[in-house]
């Protein structure tokens, strides 16, 4: 369609399609300085930077993905609140003042696109809480002596186990109060701690399963970590 100021109703046209194809547009033109405007009006005390990497990370958020089946729905959400509202106006009007109509006609849109912003914020403070915590363990990890030069980690009836050089079980042997915790340890908790307390200076992970999040944890607390099949 031609977008422009104004949009004017055509006759004899399906409603519920042209208000369709009213709301996509509204979407394409106008999403992303909503967000920014949200950010700058609830968000006033957040640093800029931040507030950068929000924008950012909200945007990436809102936009549509056939890969994304959680990105797709709120998108498709959002858009069923913007059609329920253009094609009740145009029940009513013939023309339409888009920018207008966008500032003030779409509260629920717009209240699903802060909270879109919120959940971006919160998604920014676990990444920055996450951040110091790899640096904590990297410190402690920093001022102990290697209890094992080399340690290797292999999976033994979908269990993570930890084998030193001589291939020897040693999952349980150095396990200490370092990380303490009144909830259950997992198997993840149980081998990250039980590295860190041996401090080895290489890590070898026998796993094709690369992308785990754990192995991503390793490989940032440790330098020498390598991967073989």
């Amino acid at each position: 369609m031609n977008f422009s100021a104004e949009v004017v109703l055509p006759e004899n046209i399906n409603i519920n399609s042209f208000s369709k194809e009213v709301s996509t547009e509204i979407i394409k033109r106008f999403e992303n300085s909503i967000i920014y405007k949200i950010l700058e009006k609830d968000f006033p005390l957040i640093p800029i930077e931040d507030k950068k990497e929000i924008y950012s990370m909200a945007v990436k958020k809102a936009t549509e993905s056939s890969d994304d089946i959680i990105s797709k729905i709120h998108f498709n959400r959002r858009l069923a609140l913007i059609e329920q509202e253009v094609k009740k106006y145009f029940l009513e009007n013939d023309h339409m003042v888009i920018e207008g109509f966008v500032n003030f006609r779409l509260k629920d849109y717009k209240d699903e696109l802060r909270e879109l912003c919120l959940s971006a914020a919160e998604e920014l403070s676990s990444l920055r809480e996450y951040d110091e915590f790899i640096d904590m363990l990297k410190f402690f990890v920093s001022v102990q002596s290697p209890k094992e030069e080399l340690v290797n980690i292999v999976k033994k009836n979908s269990r993570m186990r930890i084998l030193n050089r001589r291939r020897k079980d040693i999952t349980d042997l150095y396990f200490d109060d370092l990380v303490k915790s009144e909830e259950p340890l997992t198997d993840e908790d149980i081998i990250l701690s039980e590295l860190i307390s041996i401090a080895p200076e290489k890590i070898v992970i026998h796993d094709s399963s690369e992308k785990e999040k754990i192995y991503e944890t390793i490989s940032k607390i440790f330098e020498n970590v390598v991967y073989t099949k």
